[in-house]
């Protein structure tokens, strides 16, 4: 796998997730630091490759987190190297099994029409609206509640994210928009995307329970990669968690798979 690729994807998407939650995003050449106060879950903090680190780089990429009182965390992905990898067991690194990610890719420079979004919703399009958030209304609010029920996010968290959102969205450089499916006044299924230098970051998203098994997540999915298609993107890229449902509302798409990343704690 091409390793300048896997860069790119995957700085980027940690670009478009600083605007929605990382407090902190430190690039160099080789790796990514994020970082987020009082996170709930490992991989908020943890060290981005794309390639093997030197070891100087790896003490470096540790200090940060040794500093902060935090176990340092590496990801890797289905291309590094297997001697890396003994490397860092070597190093007291454990695997963490529960945190592994599917990365998915989809090809829009390859569309030659929008997606047609009764493809994937088996209700009528008639009964549901789709459409950017506005920022600065209740909607937003409702946005996250969805996503903080559906992914479990603590309360604290979710009115920090909230308040980041509405912050961020006011600065013109902002590429982060939210999206919702409305049935009538209730959202019942919200995504974002960032178009960043020709690339379509999409969330995973969430929808409600009430109104799954329609393929309203495929549908909001394919909404986004229309807009990135009038905007010019070549490809689209969603992350999800291993086990998640999601997985299968990226096939029915058209994603491919791009790579699954595995995240190591140093425990001693």
């Amino acid at each position: 796998m091409n390793n300048s690729k896997i860069k790119e994807v995957i700085f980027t998407a940690n670009q478009a997730w600083k605007l929605l939650c990382f407090d902190e995003l430190h690039s160099y050449d080789n790796y990514q630091i994020s970082w987020l106060q009082y996170a709930d879950r490992p991989y908020y903090n943890c060290i981005h490759i794309h390639d093997a680190l030197a070891y100087s780089e790896l003490q470096t990429a540790e200090a940060y987190f040794t500093e902060r009182s935090s176990l340092p965390r590496v990801y890797t992905h289905t291309g590094t190297d297997s001697e890396y990898i003994k490397f860092l067991k070597s190093e007291g690194y454990i695997e963490l099994p529960e945190e592994e990610e599917l990365w998915y890719e989809f090809s829009i420079e390859n569309m030659h029409a929008p997606l047609a979004l009764g493809e994937f919703y088996k209700k009528s399009l008639s009964e549901i609206d789709i459409r950017k958030i506005d920022t600065e209304k209740d909607e937003l609010d409702y946005f996250m509640k969805l996503n903080q029920d559906r992914n479990n996010i603590p309360s604290s968290l979710a009115e920090k994210f909230t308040e980041k959102i509405r912050k961020n969205s006011r600065d013109k450089n902002n590429s982060l928009e939210c999206f919702a499916a409305f049935s009538g006044d209730h959202v019942i299924s919200v995504g974002t995307m960032s178009c960043i230098n020709g690339l379509a970051v999409l969330s995973e998203g969430a929808t409600d329970t009430r109104f799954s098994r329609l393929g309203l997540y495929s549908t909001l999915l394919a909404f986004r990669i229309n807009l990135a298609y009038q905007r010019k993107c070549r490809f689209a890229y969603v992350r999800c968690d291993k086990e998640a449902w999601s997985n299968q509302g990226c096939m029915k798409v058209g994603f491919s798979r791009f790579l699954s990343r595995q995240l190591w704690e140093k425990r001693k």
